[in-house]
C-alpha cells in the first residue's frame, strides 16, 4: 500500500525547469513511483491511514534545517525526519525535504537527468522513514544496496557506479555532497515550518 503523499513547493525553482535541455519536473508522478516502489520492495506494513510529507524547498531554506537540527551550517541535498512512532502504527511516516539547487548541482556534475537524481533522494529519504540508515558500514551496505534494486525497478541506473565507497559511522557517498544522515523526527509538520508555497495531496492506494 503506497501511503498519502502530502508535497509541498517552497521553492518556483522546483517548478520553472530542470537543468539545461531538461522539461521541468513532474514532481506529482516522480515521488508516487519513487514511494511506490521502494515500499513495493521493502515489503512493508503500513497503517491503512499512513501518510509521508515532502517539502521541495531551495538551499537557503535546508541550510537553515541543517542548522538547526544537525549542527551544520551549509545546504544540503535531502533531510528526512522519521516518525517516533513503531513503523506499524505511524500515521505520519515522517518528512522528507530535498533543497533545489543542491540537488541540481549534483545532478549536473554527475551527468545524470534531475528526475533521476531527485527519484534517488526521494528514495533514500523514504527509506531513512521507514527504519534504514548509513551510521554503520553494515547498515550503509545495506541501504545502498535497496536502492539500487528499487532504482532499477524504476528504470534509474545504479546511483553509486564508480563513487567512494560508503566510510564506516559516515554517509554513503556521491559526488559533491554526501546523502544526508536522518535526524529524529521532533513535534513538528511541515506546515508548521514551511512560510508559505504550494501544497497539494496525492491519494495513496
Amino acid at each position: 500500500m503506497v501511503p498519502l503523499i502530502d508535497i509541498a513547493v517552497e521553492s518556483p525553482r522546483w517548478t520553472e525547469a530542470g537543468n539545461e535541455g531538461e522539461d521541468p519536473l513532474s514532481l506529482d508522478a516522480l515521488v508516487e513511483a519513487a514511494i511506490g516502489a521502494a515500499v513495493a520492495r521493502a515489503g512493508i506494513a503500513l497503517h491503512a491511514e499512513a501518510e509521508v510529507s515532502l517539502l521541495f524547498c531551495d538551499d537557503a531554506f535546508i541550510r537553515g534545517l541543517n542548522h538547526q537540527w544537525r549542527g551544520l551550517d551549509k545546504p544540503t541535498n535531502v533531510l528526512s525526519f522519521p516518525s517516533d512512532e513503531d513503523l506499524e502504527d505511524a500515521r505520519l511516516l515522517g518528512d522528507i525535504i530535498i533543497a533545489f539547487e543542491t540537488s541540481a548541482g549534483e545532478a549536473k556534475a554527475e551527468a545524470k537527468s534531475l528526475a533521476a537524481h531527485v527519484s534517488h533522494l526521494v528514495v533514500h529519504g523514504f527509506l531513512h522513514l521507514i527504519g534504514y540508515d548509513h551510521e554503520e558500514a553494515e547498515e550503509a551496505e545495506e541501504m545502498e544496496r535497496m536502492e539500487q534494486v528499487i532504482l532499477a525497478d524504476l528504470g534509474i541506473a545504479d546511483p553509486y557506479h564508480g563513487t567512494a565507497p560508503v566510510a564506516p559511522g559516515g554517509e554513503a557517498q556521491v559526488p559533491n555532497e554526501a546523502l544526508e544522515t536522518s535526524g529524529k523526527r521532533q513535534d513538528h509538520s511541515l506546515g508548521e515550518i514551511l512560510p508559505g508555497g504550494m501544497s497539494r495531496r496525492l491519494a495513496g492506494s
